[in-house]
């Protein structure tokens, strides 16, 4: 019977079974629960494979060097980084470049025709999007991309810099190999130091498919050398597919930019950081003549702040009205125009305003040039702009005392404008400003007026119920005269302000006034609605007093200047 038991015992002990009774019934539950802890295990000894094996392709596919750290840092993910077809986004910063520079051009001519053979990324035909910074010329990276089959690729952003090899190669004669990447390669962006001559039309000869192309000199010394222009096979016929043509840098040559308009029937965006003259507004009128689809047009000395005015987080950009007008059944036409420089209004743009009228949303003239022309011109004012959302003017040769208000009226859907240079006048002026019943942005800088406008004004949108919301006055030139208590009560009405910037040099504001705005923002309920207050801003620093009044009646609104410790205040 003994016998029998150590028997029946050694039997359950390993089979954890009597006849056919388990002695454990949630076996299969314990078993479950011991391979949850196995894997687990596995996990905090291989944090890995806590991601989504989805992560591997878009973290290592921008930093392929790292494949062999990634094997001594994961196990688990060392078979699947075999596993990968390609890294399809690519970015290369030594190539073997930068060791010929050294050796040229002391020693004789060697063979580098595959700088990427013996190291790097392997290009291949599923190369999607590349980086390469190198000094290399574009034509020679091209031909490298083509002889490694790179069909697929999409985007590519060179980086050319500036070295010994690029008089090597320009001696040089290169294969065609170009034509097995076509029409392939849509995106390019190019950054180079200094200029290279025509290189927008070699790149245009070179790739004929490309759709967008961002060409950026980083240092620039003024207006490029007009160097003779390409001839022959090197230069581009077109019609071309560009859609999107950006040159940064002001040193492009005038004769290359007057050869693409023709070339460019399809361009759509257009960004040209260039001084305006009258020789580059001939150019500029010649892209609005012969490229009939363009919908963004940004020319300026210095592009930066108005591709500013562009962004979403300035000016949120109307997307119905853009995809309407890209539609064939929609109007077709520009919907952003924006110039900064001594742009003349003359009779050669009366073409681009009729064409435009229903598309445009956003209008800017930011540098000083002689409106009269076209104000005054018959056709100009028989104009009508429904989709105009953002209107900004600076001029101070408008002819007329009706010409601010003419020009509203033409606007009626406004809901920002902006006005630099004019000279406002009371009646008239105050209540074409406040007629606009979608204006929520109204900045006035540097104008001239008279005393009771700001008066006039603020008062007409009180009464109006107008949804200003963002107020700025930049005015230099006001006195004492124009800051009176009436104004600031007034000012102080407008309960839809959520940002408000009063900076004028006059000389004193008395205690009174600003007790005025102070307990008229209390009462129309402004105190509680504005969250960032600038005003007299070179005043309130030598004013404690007034600092301390702002913030206890203005509690949510961020206030510029704030304490300084130099002033006697806890700095915040």
């Amino acid at each position: 019977m003994v016998r029998s038991a150590s028997a029946l015992v050694g039997q359950t002990k390993h089979t954890g079974y009597i006849g056919k009774v388990s002695l454990f019934p949630l076996e299969e539950a314990f078993r479950e629960r011991i391979i949850q802890l196995k894997q687990s295990s596995d996990k905090q000894r291989d944090p890995m494979t806590c991601l989504p094996p989805e992560l591997i392709t878009h973290v290592f596919g921008y930093v392929p060097e790292q494949r062999m750290v990634s094997r001594r840092v994961s196990r688990i993910w060392c078979n699947t980084l075999d596993q990968l077809p390609v890294w399809r986004h690519i970015k290369i910063t030594k190539d073997g470049s930068e060791f010929l520079t050294g050796i040229m051009p002391d020693s004789p001519l060697i063979d580098f025709t595959d700088p990427l053979a013996r190291e790097g990324p392997k290009l291949n035909s599923q190369t999607q999007q590349l980086t390469w910074s190198t000094y290399f010329p574009p034509e020679y990276v091209v031909n490298i991309l083509a002889e490694r089959g790179c069909s697929q690729l999409r985007s590519l952003n060179l980086i050319l810099k500036n070295g010994p090899l690029r008089k090597v190669f320009a001696e040089l004669s290169l294969p065609p190999a170009h034509t097995l990447m076509a029409p392939f390669l849509t995106d390019l962006t190019l950054k180079v130091n200094e200029q290279h001559c025509c290189l927008i039309l070699r790149l245009l000869a070179l790739l004929p498919q490309l759709v967008s192309l961002q060409y950026k000199q980083r240092r620039h010394k003024g207006l490029a050398a007009e160097s003779p222009l390409l001839s022959g096979a090197s230069f581009p016929t077109g019609p071309h597919r560009l859609r999107r043509l950006q040159c940064l840098g002001q040193s492009f040559s005038r004769k290359e930019l007057a050869c693409l308009p023709p070339l460019l029937p399809d361009l759509e965006s257009l960004i040209v950081e260039q001084v305006v003259n009258m020789e580059t507004s001939e150019i500029l009128i010649a892209f609005t003549k012969q490229c009939q689809k363009l919908q963004t047009i940004v020319w300026a000395d210095h592009v930066g702040p108005l591709l500013d005015t562009l962004s979403p987080k300035s000016y949120q950009l109307n997307s119905a009205t853009a995809i309407k007008s890209t539609t064939s059944h929609g109007p077709r036409g520009s919907n952003y125009f924006l110039l900064d420089g001594v742009f003349p209004l003359s009779a050669d743009m009366h073409h681009f305003f009729p064409r435009n009228q229903h598309t445009l949303e956003l209008l800017q003239f930011v540098g000083k040039m002689d409106t009269r022309p076209l104000i005054q011109n018959h056709g100009f004012r028989q104009l009508f702009f429904p989709q105009l959302r953002y209107l900004s003017l600076r001029s101070s040769f408008f002819p007329v005392a009706d010409s601010l208000p003419h020009i509203l009226s033409l606007c009626p859907n406004l809901e920002e404008l902006s006005i630099s240079d004019i000279e406002l006048f009371v009646d008239a002026d105050p209540q074409a400003i406040a007629g606009l019943p979608k204006l929520h942005t109204l900045r006035i800088d540097g104008c001239f007026y008279d005393s009771g406008f700001l008066e006039e004004l603020f008062d007409l949108i009180v009464a109006l119920d107008r949804p200003l919301a963002t107020l700025t006055i930049l005015d230099h030139f006001v006195g004492d005269q124009w800051i009176t208590e009436l104004m600031l009560r007034r000012l102080g009405d407008i309960a839809t302000l959520r940002k408000l910037v009063l900076d004028t040099m006059f000389h004193e504001t008395w205690d009174g006034h600003i007790d005025a705005f102070l307990r008229h923002a209390q009462l129309s309920g402004l105190a509680k609605n504005l969250q960032y207050l600038d005003i007299f801003s070179h005043m309130i620093a030598a004013k404690p007093l007034w600092l301390v009044l702002l913030h206890s009646v203005f509690t949510a609104a961020h206030i510029t200047p704030g304490f300084r410790f130099d002033k006697g205040v806890v700095a915040l």
